[in-house]
């Protein structure tokens, strides 16, 4: 006689969970909303235009599309050997729009806090006895309000947050004992470029402190973590080697490290550095305030764990020591973002330490109290855990204010597209056929890129090269434009004057313009 099947009545959903994941879907929906709002804006710079380009161009047969964008014209594949962005161009069979880069950037950013979010809700498991959830709480506040996320989705599409989930992939892998996902995680960080690539190296050394520290030590697990390491290190040397990681600038923006402005080469700058710390301590220390902004944002606290410690170092300092400050600033925060996951799973390994530390000292403190004479030890002990607590509130708090700070800063750097001039510019834009060529302030050029020829006015004076009969001129102040309204409106009055363009459209900060350039023309010079 068989035995009835025995009905289980499912789980519960855990508390924390449901709220969590309820939260980033959330999330999601406001980043892609406000993308869109963006899009339509026509608020995309250069790096969008960048991208876009390259993603329009294999969808369209290119296999081996060259950058217009980023002047002198070069193979795409040179810039950081971004090899994701052909498996990417598939997505423009399922829409031909490249508002889709931006959805995809929203949508690595979400999962990326995910992962994070797992990792530390594994330490707090194996850790805290008690109080697992309000510390998640806790983490998963300072996560989602960290300003870095809505700083990085403002500004264009990046290899760097794209590739992001993937490098937190691996540290959590890593971290809980999955040899293989985590092998499979760094082989696919390969494939968003060398920046990426460069960030793995310092994730496998930092796992592999953490690895070799831990008692007892896993043997397979060190060996993983060494191998991700070197074969990370390997691939940047091998991408730098054969020139195809020119978008570091290391000649324009670290030369000054090297000896009477010479060879600016990787190992010639770590060279540099090493021979004259002076020039590097001087820059990192007037870009200090920069350098510690992130670190608040994510708590602080992680600088002393080795994974937070290491993808600081080789996230921050790198952009400190640039000669561009932008590359350290908020505007740039895809630059240092991978500093938001990293140190706050570095709190959660702090801050555990500490508990654990101050629980055993409690323990030994308990034992010395029974015997006869030990009530004064016993009274003037401090609880411990409390300080502990009160120290990750403190942090959280001071990393909420500080992003609170710095989301106000959105609206004074983003979002400076009018309705009218956007208008204006969607209107130049139904007059540019896929075969015209584009000339285009830099500040709205991102959804004019989806051509074979499109250049950016960056320069003043600048001379673009003419590759078709049929130009495109959009000329504007709007948007996050470095060029003056005076050199702005002197390009105005040289494509109406000297050109002799018909204007398309008009409106506050934005002029589009026809220009048929003449037979045999092969570049114009604006003034």
């Amino acid at each position: 006689m068989t035995r009835p099947a025995v009905l289980r009545r499912p789980s519960r959903p855990d508390l924390f969970w449901t709220i969590c994941t309820s939260a980033l879907i959330v999330q999601l929906v406001v980043l892609i909303t406000y993308s869109w709002y963006l899009y339509r804006r026509f608020d995309l710079l250069e790096d969008f235009a960048h991208n876009a380009q390259a993603w329009y161009l294999i969808a369209h047969g290119h296999v081996s599309p060259l950058d217009t964008i980023r002047l002198p014209t070069t193979p795409f594949l040179r810039d950081h050997f971004d090899l994701v962005m052909w498996p990417l161009s598939l997505l423009h069979f399922i829409s031909g729009s490249p508002f889709s880069l931006l959805v995809v950037q929203d949508v690595a950013v979400v999962v990326a806090e995910l992962i994070t979010m797992r990792w530390i809700w594994s330490l707090l498991g194996v850790r805290l006895d008690r109080h697992r959830t309000p510390a998640a709480f806790l983490a998963l506040v300072v996560l989602m309000a960290n300003a870095w996320w809505y700083e990085t989705v403002s500004f264009d599409v990046h290899l760097t947050p794209l590739g992001l989930p993937l490098l937190v992939a691996v540290g959590y892998c890593l971290s809980r004992g999955w040899w293989v996902r985590a092998g499979v995680a760094a082989a696919a960080c390969a494939l968003f470029g060398a920046v990426v690539t460069e960030l793995l190296l310092f994730v496998g050394i930092g796992s592999l402190i953490t690895l070799a520290v831990r008692r007892p030590a896993s043997r397979r697990g060190i060996m993983t973590a060494l191998a991700i390491s070197a074969a990370a290190a390997a691939w940047v040397l091998a991408v730098t080697g054969a020139g195809a990681n020119q978008a570091s600038n290391l000649a324009s923006q670290y030369s000054y490290l090297v000896s009477d402005n010479g060879h600016a080469g990787t190992f010639a700058l770590l060279s540099g550095i090493f021979h004259h710390p002076v020039r590097a301590l001087n820059m990192i220390g007037h870009r200090a305030h920069a350098v510690v902004r992130p670190l608040i944002t994510s708590g602080l606290a992680g600088i002393l764990s080795p994974i937070g410690l290491l993808v600081a170092v080789s996230t921050l300092i790198p952009a400190a020591l640039a000669i561009s400050p932008s590359f350290s600033s908020v505007n740039d925060s895809f630059q240092t973002l991978p500093v938001v996951p990293f140190l706050l799973v570095g709190d959660a390994i702090v801050l555990l330490r500490l508990g654990e530390w101050a629980s055993r000292s409690r323990s030994r403190s308990r034992s010395r109290s029974r015997a006869p004479g030990s009530e004064a030890v016993a009274r003037r002990r401090l609880n411990r855990s409390a300080l502990i607590w009160g120290m990750a509130c403190l942090l959280a708090a001071a990393a909420v204010v500080q992003d609170e700070r710095l989301v106000i800063h959105l609206r004074q750097t983003w979002w400076t597209v009018s309705p009218s001039a956007a208008v204006a510019l969607h209107t130049g834009l139904d007059k540019a056929p896929a075969s015209a060529e584009v000339i285009s302030s830099n500040g709205v050029i991102g959804r004019f890129s989806q051509r074979r020829y499109a250049y950016p006015l960056q320069l003043s004076p600048q001379t673009v090269p003419v590759k078709a009969t049929h130009v495109i001129l959009v000329i504007a102040s709007a948007g996050n434009e470095a060029l003056t309204t005076t050199q702005v409106a002197a390009d105005v009055r040289f494509a109406r004057n000297q050109l002799h363009a018909r204007e398309v459209s008009h409106a506050e900060g934005v002029t589009t313009f026809q220009w048929n350039a003449p037979s045999g023309q092969r570049n114009v010079t604006f003034p």
